[in-house]
């Protein structure tokens, strides 16, 4: 590497122990191909391809032909007809009451807008105070400081705690270690009843 060039930081990687990243020139379906021509497994289907498989021709077309007519326009004020076409689709399977979809542009800024429209409804309401957020154990919602903040503790998130949003905990519905220590032929979803102590505690009386 010459002095001109930069080093790559690869995201969960501990730069100074781990062998260097395997250079992957294609994907097909479920297989990545090494520069050097050797296949492997995606057996973590690259965390955004697990669905269809990589290179899926009909995909690649229709983001091709999209990109060819309208890579992008910024949303605020515009429109287009495929984020048009998306919402009446949606619109047609989304349960009633819900009649607005916000877009987004990734998992980790998702989590962040809904903790953010949660925290503006209620300033709007003329309730700015009523702002604590109620998060899962055994939760991952992404690498952001709001999608860290409601992930559960780890040593990812251990050196951003200063950064991290404040928040009440409750059990995740984990039937393969249930957090009550119940089985599946006992359960009467008792894993709810900290959610109910923690609304009743901290939410408004009926």
């Amino acid at each position: 590497m010459s002095s001109s060039d930069l080093h790559l930081w690869h995201p969960y990687n501990q730069e100074g122990v781990d062998p260097a990243a395997l250079s992957i020139s294609r994907a097909q379906g479920v297989f990545l191909e090494t520069e050097d021509g050797r296949q492997i497994l995606d057996a973590i289907s690259s965390w955004w391809v697990n669905i269809h498989g990589h290179s899926h021709p009909a995909i690649a077309e229709a983001v091709a032909e999209q990109a060819a007519r309208l890579e992008h326009v910024v949303f605020a004020g515009f429109s287009h007809p495929p984020a048009e076409e998306l919402a009446q689709r949606l619109g047609k399977i989304v349960p009633s009451p819900l009649r607005h979809v916000f877009f987004s542009d990734d998992g980790s800024t998702a989590v962040e807008v809904a903790l953010k429209l949660a925290l503006q409804h209620w300033k709007n309401c003329g309730r700015p105070g009523k702002r604590r957020i109620v998060a899962l154990e055994n939760a991952y919602h992404g690498d952001t400081v709001g999608a860290m903040s409601v992930s559960d503790d780890s040593p990812f998130t251990a050196a951003f705690e200063s950064f991290r949003i404040p928040v009440l905990r409750t059990h995740s519905a984990y039937c393969a270690r249930c957090p009550v220590g119940l089985t599946r032929a006992t359960c009467h979803i008792e894993c709810l009843n900290k959610l109910e102590l923690l609304l009743s505690e901290h939410g408004d009386p009926p």
